[in-house]
């Protein structure tokens, strides 16, 4: 799975993959450990600082982070629509990333809707369906934040 590519419905996702997120925390000055795991890679990426990250690099960290739990915690379909709207806004959602305060957005994408609370380095979003679930990814540079608006 290290050189595996993530599965999107997009136009262009040659750049969807472990090898090529590598290379870019390769070439910043955060250490990987030996043979790291996709899920390394990945939390290496966002230890960089959100003004120095890539729309491509970042969605494939937060693809790697969220996909799995949130295919297995709230089900394919809600996954699904989560990797559709994150691969169809990644430069926004690296936007929203590197912000200090961004307003509260909200999309409607199929019978969902994205609710994004995002701010720098922490990502925040509920995806309301069925039931509301509240997911989040925060970086080192969100440190000392329970919340990403905070």
């Amino acid at each position: 799975m290290r050189s595996g590519s993530l599965s999107v419905r997009t136009r262009d996702t040659a750049y969807l993959r472990v090898d090529f997120l590598e290379e870019k925390v390769k070439s910043s000055d955060i250490k990987l450990p030996p043979e790291p795991t996709p899920l390394e890679t990945a939390a290496a990426y966002l230890a960089i600082d959100p003004n120095k990250l890539e729309p491509e690099p970042l969605l494939i960290s937060l693809l790697i982070l969220l996909g799995p739990a949130v295919s297995g915690q709230a089900g394919d379909a809600v996954a699904a629509a989560l990797v559709d709207y994150l691969a169809n806004n990644p430069k926004m959602i690296l936007a929203r990333f590197q912000a200090e305060k961004p307003e509260v957005i909200s999309d409607k994408a199929g019978s969902f809707e994205f609710v994004d609370m995002s701010a720098r380095g922490c990502l925040e979003l509920v995806v309301r369906g069925e039931k509301p679930v509240t997911l989040m990814v925060k970086s080192p540079r969100a440190v000392g934040r329970t919340r990403c608006r905070e």
